[in-house]
């Protein structure tokens, strides 16, 4: 099988689909499926998920981190074990 995700204008994935191993073409099958946007494949070795950007100077997806959600969190004195 193969792995596509879709990135919006700002490179950030924002939709996925698998094609099943039968298919040849994993561009074309998309377009047949009338997908709009842009899809590209991702692989294991560099494998993406929703909200991951695309950094397409070196062709690799990379994780965003928002440490922003880090004052969500509740410290208990647990943590200090």
């Amino acid at each position: 099988m193969a792995n596509f995700v879709k990135i919006n204008e700002k490179n950030i994935v924002i939709d996925s689909i698998v094609i099943p191993d039968e298919v040849k073409n994993g561009q074309e099958y998309i377009s047949n499926l009338k997908l709009e946007g842009r899809w590209i494949e991702t692989f294991d070795n560099n494998f993406a998920g929703i909200g991951d950007y695309y950094n397409e100077s070196i062709e690799r997806f990379e994780k965003i981190i928002d440490y922003s959600l880090e004052s969500n969190l509740t410290y208990t004195s647990e943590d200090d074990e």
